[in-house]
């Protein structure tokens, strides 16, 4: 059903963002918009529910699982970060809040909410998680704070990489056969992603085998590399020394 906006109604929002017109104004107005909607839905009709519900589902079905997601990230990035500091609670939870029995503040009902998502989800310590959409990551910092197995996990893993970063980049640097076999494991890993996203599935033991082996390979490369350089580095002293003693006993 389309609804009809009159050209007044832009002017009228923008004074009512501004705190130009009255809460008693704006309330009276929100009352009389939502009896315009119910009348207009027909809210007091079963028979009419059910045939918007039946249109609703099938409309569902045909249509696109994400309708104009440009528009709904330009509407989210609309305001600064500290307008969610003020609407929100200390989650940053912009989705939904839970409300059970006892629940008196913001920051509890968010806190009921993300553990009733956990709990449906199953989350627990150990699980690989990727999140998609995570907002302000509510969900997410929630699931550091609560499950410390997955949260020491994390931290580990971001502070080997900080410490492995230089080192490891200055290594793959100096040595053009470890990184062409470096480039080579990403076209690898992204080659098992494009198969899984086709539907054909290439086990991971495959993918670690070759991984494991070409490694090993590669480090034996570069020992029998080593070892050349240390030959010839041994032999050009010895060249050295002896042209050394040879123009020293002519004289």
């Amino acid at each position: 059903m389309r609804v009809r906006v009159s050209a007044a109604a832009p002017a009228a929002l923008s004074w009512i963002e501004q705190g130009l017109v009255p809460d008693s104004v704006v309330r009276a107005g929100i009352r009389r918009l939502c009896n315009v909607r119910l009348v207009e839905i027909e809210a007091a009709d079963a028979e009419a529910a059910c045939r918007r519900t039946e249109a609703f589902v099938a409309s569902m079905d045909t249509g696109p699982i994400a309708p104009l997601p440009w528009l709904a990230n330009e509407q989210h990035y609309e305001v600064p970060a500290e307008f969610f500091a003020l609407a929100l609670g200390p989650h940053r939870k912009y989705s939904c809040a839970y409300w059970p029995e006892g629940t008196g503040s913001l920051a509890g009902a968010e806190a009921a909410a993300l553990a009733a998502t956990a709990e449906r989800a199953g989350l627990a310590d150990g699980q690989s998680i990727l999140e998609l959409g995570c907002g302000w990551g509510s969900l997410t910092l929630w699931m550091a704070e609560h499950l410390p197995v997955m949260a020491a996990a994390i931290v580990t893993a971001v502070a080997v990489m900080l410490l492995a970063a230089d080192p490891l980049s200055r290594f793959v640097n100096a040595h053009l056969s470890v990184k062409l076999l470096a480039l080579s494991f990403l076209i690898l890993v992204g080659m098992a992603l494009v198969a899984d996203g086709i539907g054909f599935h290439i086990p991971r033991g495959y993918l670690y085998f070759a991984i494991a082996f070409s490694a090993f390979v590669e480090w034996l490369n570069l020992r029998a590399a080593k070892r050349r350089r240390t030959r010839a580095l041994r032999a050009a002293e010895a060249d050295a020394a002896h042209s050394q003693g040879g123009s020293g006993s002519l004289y």
